[in-house]
């Protein structure tokens, strides 16, 4: 007979799960202070003006974020080869 999982290993195996490692999360790097200037410079934009994402989403909590810095998506389309997008990190 099999082992039974208890409500224990199934906590630890959820707090094992690394989303930015799931083949179907698109890559999230957190841009230096100047990167992220450069790249709002370039776009004619403030940091107010792109949207948000939550410092506790699945896909940049376990990297080092500040409230203001600027993430970097790349995902991969079938039509564009490669879509880049900014978000500002946000607690609320």
């Amino acid at each position: 007979m099999g082992k039974i999982q208890t409500s224990d290993s199934k906590a630890s195996a959820k707090e094992e799960f690394l989303a930015n490692e799931h083949r179907l999360v698109p890559l999230h790097e957190v841009l230096s202070e100047e990167e992220g200037l450069a790249v709002l410079s370039s776009l004619r934009l403030d940091s107010t003006s792109i949207p948000s994402i939550l410092a506790t989403d699945a896909a940049i909590k376990q990297q080092e974020v500040s409230p203001g810095s600027i993430v970097r998506i790349t995902r991969t389309s079938p039509t564009a080869g490669k879509a880049v997008f900014y978000r500002r990190v946000s607690y609320e």
